[in-house]
């Protein structure tokens, strides 16, 4: 399923992010909210919010060198009533260059 084109204006989705830890500069401990902006920024011309998106966090993003997976529940709190099976999920991975983030 491609990408909407208007992903923060759209009803909830999920987005999967696949990340080495060791590519990503920076804070271990805020790894997941580096990424996180990385990709909003990229695909929504936004950061984060709290208010109206969730984060779940690997229990391994401050380890030197793992693989994690970045779930990002985007207007998940716009829509808290909706099925896990009606929202649509994305996945991507995440490399770094340079210190600069390149969502693949």
């Amino acid at each position: 399923m491609p990408l909407p084109d208007n992903l923060c204006d759209s009803d909830a989705c999920r987005i999967v992010i696949q990340l080495r830890t060791k590519d990503v500069p920076g804070n271990p401990q805020s790894r997941h909210i580096k990424v996180t902006n990385a990709f909003l920024q990229e695909r929504c011309s936004r950061d984060f919010l709290q208010d109206i998106d969730y984060l779940h966090t690997p229990a391994q993003i401050d380890a030197s060198d793992a693989k994690c997976w970045v779930m990002i529940d985007v207007n998940a709190m716009q829509h808290p009533k909706k099925q896990l099976d009606d929202i649509p999920l994305y996945c991507f991975r995440v490399d770094f260059s340079d210190q600069t983030p390149y969502v693949l």
